[in-house]
């Protein structure tokens, strides 16, 4: 699966920049936090036009999902649960009664995801700067925001292949 994917490409640099444990734990940690924040985020939007309204979140776990399950199969699956719980909660738990509170609430978990995964992974266990400066290149010379969605998969990738190769899981 190349053409606008280019994952296995994309996944061996991403490789290169998560060569420490500790800095694979950190983003084993951070990616879901960064997940679920983006969901809620997403939830307390609709658009609408339609009877209901269609939840934005929905729509975003819809496309990751395809995406996901065409590059890995069992990855994918695993990440689109995941996903879908995040919605879940994200939907019909709220953590406050107010719309702002709650979205402010999203980014201070997305910020606290994106600080444990630089400053804590990349900076003290790893030793070197994230590639988001090459992703951020790549994107303006390509204007593929596929390495956008990729990044956030790549960590449940690292994961499966651990277990995979600790006889963990089949």
């Amino acid at each position: 699966m190349h053409g606008i994917f280019n994952w296995q490409n994309r996944y061996a640099i991403h490789q290169t920049f998560h060569q420490e444990t500790g800095n694979q734990i950190a983003h084993y940690i951070a990616t879901p936090i960064q997940l679920f924040a983006m969901i809620k985020l997403l939830a307390i939007g609709t658009v609408s036009g339609f009877d209901q309204g269609i939840n934005i979140a929905l729509v975003f776990i819809i496309f990751l999902s395809i995406i996901y399950t065409l590059i890995h199969l069992p990855v994918g699956l695993i990440v689109s649960a995941y996903l879908t719980g995040c919605w879940y909660i994200a939907s019909y738990y709220p953590f406050s009664t107010s719309a702002w509170m709650d979205m402010l609430c999203a980014l201070g978990l997305f910020a606290a995801g994106v600080f444990i995964q630089i400053r804590v992974g990349h900076h003290v266990y790893e030793n070197k700067k994230a590639n988001l400066g090459a992703e951020f290149d790549e994107f303006f010379q390509t204007y593929n925001p596929m390495i956008f969605v990729l990044i956030f998969f790549f960590p449940f990738l690292d994961l499966y292949h651990q277990l995979k190769n600790s006889k963990i899981i089949p």
